[in-house]
């Protein structure tokens, strides 16, 4: 018999749960920022029986996620369904430096009246800007003046 702060806990777990509308986690990799070309997977969990996602790129709109599909290259999947519980999952197989500040979100409801997304924001590391503008004078070391 589970003991009543243990059932306490669950219940205060799901009223979160329910109160926010969906719960939208980096699964992996466990560091941010990211690197370019790693693997990313973002987890959301709804409690509704439907989950919406906005994708980077897709004008904005909710997608519903009702089997596997690949939208702008998150392939987005439904990976557990109980009773309402929706566990659906979005993963980018080799992450672009071209979504470094884009924002991904996930939503139990595509409701116009009060949309209820929660949103990651992608954040890239290693983005480099080459500057191919600086002269480089080699150096001549066989010269007899120090300052030729």
């Amino acid at each position: 018999m589970a003991t009543p702060c243990v059932l306490w806990c669950l219940v205060l777990a799901d009223l979160i749960l329910l109160s926010s509308g969906a719960e939208l986690v980096q699964t992996s990799p466990s560091y941010t920022p990211l690197c370019p070309g790693d693997r990313l997977v973002l987890t959301c969990t709804t409690t509704t029986g439907a989950a919406f996602w906005k994708i980077p790129g897709h004008d904005n709109q909710a997608e519903e996620i009702l089997g596997p599909t690949t939208i702008e290259g998150l392939m987005l999947n439904v990976t557990n369904k109980d009773g309402n519980t929706v566990t659906s999952t979005g993963i980018y197989q080799s992450i672009s430096v071209s979504l470094n500040g884009s924002q991904v979100s996930c939503a139990r409801e595509n409701s116009i009246i009060d949309p209820q997304f929660v949103t990651i924001t992608i954040n890239i590391t290693g983005i480099f800007i080459i500057n191919s503008h600086i002269p480089i004078i080699p150096i001549n070391n066989r010269s007899t003046s120090s300052c030729d």
